[in-house]
């Protein structure tokens, strides 16, 4: 059975969250539920997260000596990244060093990596991308690969 604990206690879990949009609102209403001691971070104040959590640090998440520093003030139990603009390079040596991030360090680069994922890792199953700026050029992509166009 996992013990939780209570906020503002020496027993208190700690989670730090990195993005305090509106999934992260209600990730924060659901931890604290469970009675898990939440701190909501983002690059501005007032953030959705930041008005329901414990604690609230506003900061740049793409530097990777203030991620470290607020990891390091706050040592969370569980570090949940929630929004793109994270250093994943530190996030992933943090996760080394033995602090928890869910998901993985690994996971979360592959998710932020947008344009990976557009164009794939390896050659994907069905062929090459094509990327379409504007509808009849997607119209010619379908004709040249034999697919059905209705207009």
């Amino acid at each position: 059975m996992v013990e939780i604990g209570t906020p503002y206690t020496e027993t208190a879990k700690r989670a730090l969250l990195l993005g305090s949009g509106e999934l992260g609102k209600e990730l924060v209403i659901e931890l604290s539920r469970l009675g898990v001691e939440v701190t909501a971070c983002d690059r501005y104040s007032h953030a959705p997260a930041m008005q329901v959590a414990h604690h609230a640090r506003v900061f740049d998440m793409l530097n990777a000596g203030e991620l470290r520093r607020a990891v390091l003030e706050t040592k969370p139990h569980l570090i949940i990244p929630e929004v793109e603009a994270i250093c994943t390079p530190e996030l992933q040596r943090l996760e080394d060093e033995g602090w928890a991030v869910v998901p993985t360090a690994r996971a979360t680069r592959l998710t932020m990596d947008r344009e990976g994922i557009r164009r794939g890792r390896s050659r994907p199953p069905h062929g090459a991308l094509h990327f379409c700026r504007h509808t009849c050029a997607i119209c010619r992509r379908m004709q040249t690969a034999r697919l059905s166009v209705r207009r």
